[in-house]
């Protein structure tokens, strides 16, 4: 965890909060800040979830999101409506509060009630065995990790392309990051090009005709206007790197998005990611050997 990182999100705590969690860094790595309103503050570490002795008050809640948001809630209120804040650091925020719809979609959301604040790491070696596997054919192939929320997918996405980016591999990565997320720490990755913001479609559909990638990587896919993008790369003969929501790959491939994806050959090999207290455990899938 980089201090600088850590200093930042103390910056938008009031004081009691961030000397707490301050406190707690001190002695487990935190990866997650959850902010309830009236409740106390807990801790997601890698020992398990740490319930502080500090309450967030509604009022300073409010203070918080303001903050975030660099005191323009009006310039957020895309991603707030979607469900979360990134800040400038690249910190992720997910959000609840009261929503008003329209026409069946959100159009604000108002009196924010809890705040997930995910840290973003990076764990240098954590993708050598996606790189191992890519390398066995030839860099050539597409990949799709899949695990329930949480498990380190974005983490491992980031080790990947910073990692495919550097010497020896010098590989001319495309790294869709609408999010603002996943390029954290991605200086270092020379040959790395960051499409941040974008909707994936377009960023994947911008990287193919003008930035000549030997592959494109990105984040949590699954609709239909992402997977159309996916097909028209495949067919380009980009490779694709990417991850999906999902417990088994049965459960993967019960999504249509996906099974069309599958039955079209966009994924050579599946690595289903589970965590374990030694680390991350992946199982790799051959997608010849997958039957529907």
């Amino acid at each position: 965890m980089k201090q600088s990182v850590m200093t930042h999100i103390f910056s938008h705590l009031p004081i009691p909060i961030a000397d707490s969690v301050r406190r707690a860094a001190e002695q487990v790595t935190i990866e997650e800040i959850r902010l309830r309103s009236g409740g106390k503050v807990t801790l997601l570490t890698t020992e398990g979830t740490r319930v502080l002795n500090v309450t967030c008050s509604a009022g300073q809640m409010a203070d918080i999101v303001v903050s975030l948001c660099q005191n323009s809630l009006h310039s957020h209120m895309d991603t707030i409506n979607q469900g979360y804040i990134t800040t400038t650091a690249g910190v992720r925020v997910g959000l609840i509060g009261r929503a008003v719809l329209a026409d069946g979609r959100v159009k604000s959301v108002t009196d924010i009630t809890s705040l997930n604040i995910r840290i973003p790491t990076n764990r240098q070696g954590v993708a050598v065995p996606i790189i191992d596997c890519l390398q066995s054919q030839s860099f050539g192939c597409g990949l799709l990790i899949f695990s329930p929320p949480g498990v380190g997918k974005t983490t491992l996405l980031r080790d990947l392309a910073i990692t495919l980016g550097m010497a020896p591999y010098y590989k001319k990565i495309c790294l869709v990051d609408s999010r603002r997320e996943l390029s954290f720490g991605m200086e270092q990755a020379v040959t790395v090009d960051v499409f941040r913001d974008y909707p994936k479609e377009l960023a994947i559909e911008i990287a193919v005709r003008t930035m000549s990638p030997n592959m494109i990587i990105c984040d949590e896919i699954g609709n239909p206007a992402e997977a159309d993008a996916i097909l028209s790369v495949h067919n380009s003969g980009v490779p694709i790197i990417a991850t999906a929501h999902a417990a088994s790959i049965s459960e993967l491939l019960s999504v249509p998005t996906m099974r069309d994806l599958h039955m079209t050959g966009i994924f050579a090999t599946y690595v289903a990611l589970r965590r374990r207290n030694d680390g991350l455990k992946m199982t790799f899938i051959p997608a010849a050997e997958v039957e529907l």
